[in-house]
């Protein structure tokens, strides 16, 4: 799991979560908001190969900061992304 980025970020209701899997890996990406609540699972599953573009959507959700934890394959990313409302 490489080429990681979220754009944009800070962002208002949506953003775009873009990676890139150098190999097929069983994906999870959840988002979490700042008590550690999860609020929302984006991704649950098996991908190939080859590059991703994940929409998030916090419309109705508070505006404030928020956690995206993403793991492939027994790796760990974690992001904080702030919702501008």
């Amino acid at each position: 799991m490489n080429g990681i980025s979220v754009f944009p970020n800070p962002y208002n209701g949506t953003t775009t979560l873009n990676y890139t899997l150098s190999e097929s890996a069983n994906i999870l990406v959840e988002l979490y908001d700042m008590t550690g609540r999860k609020v929302n699972t984006l991704a649950n599953g098996k991908q190939t190969a080859g590059q991703y573009h994940l929409s998030v959507n916090t419309l109705q959700l508070a505006g404030g900061t928020y956690t995206l934890k993403m793991s492939a394959n027994g790796e760990m990313i974690t992001i904080r992304i702030v919702d501008i409302k």
